[in-house]
């Protein structure tokens, strides 16, 4: 498990500047290196079991996707 190093706040998800996609990238990117990630409009706090498993889905939905972007062999 990683060690938690702080929280960062952001107002929303439009406060990131990024595409969609990106924003959520960039959640999971802070997440993996041990920040929680919280929104002071109440939309996600990874701090809590429901933001966890909120991360968790993230997660598995990223990898599912990335795999469906990879090049089939032929």
């Amino acid at each position: 498990m990683t060690k938690r190093r702080g929280i960062k706040v952001f107002a929303n998800f439009n406060q990131l500047g990024m595409s969609l996609d990106e924003a959520l990238q960039e959640l999971l990117r802070l997440d993996r290196i041990g920040f929680y990630i919280r929104m002071s409009d109440g939309s996600l706090d990874t701090s809590t079991h429901a933001g966890q498993l909120f991360v968790q889905r993230l997660r598995q939905v990223s990898a599912a996707y990335q795999e469906f972007k990879r090049p089939a062999l032929t």
